[in-house]
């Protein structure tokens, strides 16, 4: 679904992804789940420890962040640097580097960082020790959850036009097993209260469509896309969240669309994208659904598309950019505007991406030679009254 932001989309590179379409609405049954090829056996329902989002952490821990940068010479990859931002020291320093491209997503468990490329994942320890090569098919799957033991990865061909399949692959031995995943999953968007969140493809017509366009383009248009709550365990479906017809609320005035934002607790977020068909005008909105399924429109009608800064697992604020970015105002989950802030002049890649646990937003403020990012703090509440005035992460390299 195109619930996945640009940012997954870009450091998803390294794999071939899949894009569906559109959104959701009232659903069928859900379907068996579908099986994994290459499985040994049937899936253990032993997580090992809780489930995180890869696409939502992107190599941050409690008091650092590890930032991927895959490095090029022209056209041609020559090898990936990883630096670490300590938060406590305010620095920047080269944390390891090989001559193999690896995605720019990495992700941390058990006091280990851990890079995917189309051959092996790579886990390499935080705090010094041998570095491990599991061999690993980057061309038929990639990895969307984790815990301490395992990453849990969805194939590459997926549907509408192909049946998705689930994998889940073992940290320590890189033995891999079936992870059964209901029939028509697009995408793995969270996890809410120890529960999978994805969308699928509900659909009378049985999965994966034909290839002729025009007959596929007909199935689609009475498809359903639903976003689910899914026990990651079995597979089973436990609750419906949102769902509206595939390619969107159509044969109206305003065709509207929804798309996944984040997670607060138990309440999920999503932006709805509204488009006049008389004047083609767009414009955006905001909906929480809670945990007991009840809707709440938070009364926000905006020109640009909503962004979310999270702290931990779960988004803090939510953001909107003005048409030429040089200014944003800051809402909270209520739909509340409680800020406003600018970009400095001469910095053209300024951005909010961390609540850290101190109280200090974590921003990027411009690039290095290396293509490493630079990083800035300021305290939250200095933010929200529009300055500017923040703190420099030293780089060293």
């Amino acid at each position: 679904m195109k619930d996945l932001f640009l940012l997954l989309a870009a450091v998803l590179f390294i794999f071939t992804s899949c894009t569906p379409a559109a959104d959701t609405t009232p659903a069928a049954p859900a379907a068996e789940p579908a099986a994994t090829p290459e499985a040994s056996a049937e899936p253990a329902a032993d997580l090992e420890g809780e489930l995180d989002i890869i696409s939502h952490h992107m190599g941050y821990v409690s008091n650092a962040f590890y930032e991927v940068v895959p490095e090029y010479d022209g056209l041609t990859p020559i090898g990936t640097s990883v630096y670490k931002s300590d938060f406590s020291t305010g620095k920047t320093t080269l944390f390891y580097h090989t001559d193999s491209l690896f995605s720019s997503l990495p992700f941390t468990s058990d006091d280990t960082l851990y890079l995917i490329n189309q051959e092996c994942v790579l886990a390499r320890p935080m705090n010094g020790g041998d570095i491990r090569e599991l061999p690993f098919d980057g061309n038929t799957w990639y990895g969307v959850l984790y815990s301490d033991r395992y990453l849990y990865c969805l194939s590459a061909d997926c549907a509408p036009f192909n049946r998705t399949k689930g994998m889940r692959f073992d940290l320590q031995t890189g033995e891999t097993e079936a992870w059964n995943i209901p029939e028509g999953t697009l995408s793995v968007l969270d996890v809410v209260d120890g529960a999978v969140l994805i969308d699928r493809i509900v659909s009378d017509y049985p999965l994966p469509l034909p290839d002729d366009i025009e007959m596929s383009n007909a199935i689609l248009q009475n498809a359903q896309c639903e976003y689910d709550l899914m026990d990651a365990a079995s597979g089973k479906i436990m609750q419906k969240i949102l769902s509206l017809p595939y390619y969107g609320e159509t044969g109206k005035e305003i065709i509207q669309n929804y798309y996944y934002l984040g997670k607060s607790g138990t309440d999920t977020y999503f932006w709805g994208e509204n488009t006049n068909t008389t004047t083609e005008q767009r414009y955006f909105t905001a909906l929480c659904i809670h945990s007991d399924g009840t809707q709440e429109d938070l009364g926000l009608t905006v020109d640009n598309v909503f962004d979310v800064l999270y702290r931990g697992s779960d988004i803090q604020w939510l953001m909107v950019y003005n048409y030429n970015f040089t200014r944003f105002t800051i809402y909270d989950l209520q739909g509340n505007e409680i800020g406003q802030s600018r970009v400095p002049s001469g910095i053209n890649n300024y951005h909010p991406l961390r609540l850290l646990d101190d109280g200090r937003i974590l921003l990027r403020a411009g690039f290095e030679d290396s293509g490493a990012n630079n990083y800035v703090t300021i305290p939250a509440d200095a933010f929200l009254n529009g300055s500017t005035e923040y703190t420099e992460m030293e780089f060293v390299g």
